[in-house]
């Protein structure tokens, strides 16, 4: 008999230790469960996330390319307008001492005339073979 209640006692003790054992691995299961789902919802706020970085990107590159487009042209209208500038004071500084020079010249053949008409002064500075813009 005491040899029964000692195996009883033990038969308890291990049902015990496996109830136990049972519940621990029902609370791990649970933990494993919850963190589990946690990492999920997780995944997808970074997937989202990462979804709204890369649109955010995508339109501040487009809106930089809009703005360098639009500096580009800028910047080549400004050299447009300059060249024209420098070419206009170019042919200015090369057409006054010309046009003066022609003024000397045709000076001593006009001596005469103490006055030339306009149309005279073109049509002598054509035969030197130097043109003068009327404006």
């Amino acid at each position: 008999m005491v040899v029964n209640e000692q195996l009883e006692r033990q038969k308890e003790a291990i049902f015990q230790l496996f109830k136990s054992k049972d519940e621990m691995t029902e609370r791990c299961q649970k933990e494993l469960k919850r963190v589990n789902e946690k990492y999920l919802v997780d995944q997808t706020k970074q997937s989202a996330d990462i979804y709204f970085m890369i649109k955010r990107i995508d339109n501040q590159t487009e809106l930089m390319k809009g703005a360098y487009k639009e500096n580009i042209y800028e910047l080549q209208n400004t050299i447009d307008n300059e060249r024209e500038k420098f070419q206009d004071e170019s042919n200015r500084k090369w057409r006054d001492p010309y046009i003066a020079l022609t003024i000397k010249l045709c000076s001593p053949l006009s001596m005469n005339n103490s006055t030339m008409s306009l149309a005279d002064f073109f049509e002598t500075t054509q035969s030197f073979g130097i043109t003068a813009r009327q404006n």
